[in-house]
């Protein structure tokens, strides 16, 4: 991954490479990589590692705040525990549980958009996932909010979907796969893990 910090903030890098190119053509981009061209692009997972990393340090040095409601007396408690439970659990493992979503992502993906299988709809994955974390370093800045809860990743990913997806011109079918995809796997992300810690 270069040599730390220096490496990465210099402009010949991978890294910041993929990251303009990504900024300015996601769908070439992607396509490219899956298709083969790899020497210019850094790695999507190492992209998607690096960029979580550097937002949970971050969010680590300013802070983040969520705050969390009364459930005493609740009928659904028991489920309000579960899930605070899972919550503890995401927090504790957090880059880990985000690299997950990129594979929530990856499966609505593949079924919303056929272009390509699911390996390759993962290494995408990991690029919008890892490029939507970085810019969503914003949204940390200005609401501090934790990487889960931050809707301008969201944002993110929905506007890198559609640019990778669509035809030349305004595509709205495409635009609505891509908002769909992006809220199913956010669905999967939480219930997936909600259910199995609520079986055990």
């Amino acid at each position: 991954m270069g040599t730390g910090f220096p490496g990465i903030l210099n402009a010949d890098n991978q890294y910041v490479r993929t990251f303009i190119s990504l900024s300015r053509k996601p769908g070439k981009t992607i396509t490219g990589y899956i298709k083969g061209k790899r020497k210019p692009f850094f790695n999507p997972v190492s992209y998607a590692i690096l960029s979580i990393t550097l937002y949970l340090l971050l969010e680590l040095y300013i802070g983040s705040e969520l705050g969390s409601p009364e459930m005493n007396n609740s009928p659904i408690k028991e489920v309000y525990d579960t899930g605070y439970k899972l919550g503890k659990l995401i927090k504790s493992n957090l880059k880990f549980f985000w690299l997950f979503f990129i594979l929530c992502l990856g499966i609505s993906n593949r079924m919303f958009f056929h272009r390509f299988n699911l390996f390759e709809h993962l290494a995408g994955s990991s690029y919008v996932v890892g490029h939507a974390t970085l810019i969503g370093i914003i949204g940390l800045i200005l609401l501090k909010l934790p990487i889960v809860f931050n809707p301008l990743i969201y944002f993110v990913i929905v506007i890198l979907l559609y640019f990778s997806f669509r035809n030349n011109n305004f595509d709205p079918l495409r635009l609505l796969f891509s908002i769909l995809s992006t809220g199913l796997a956010f669905l999967l992300f939480i219930l997936l893990p909600f259910f199995f810690l609520y079986l055990i």
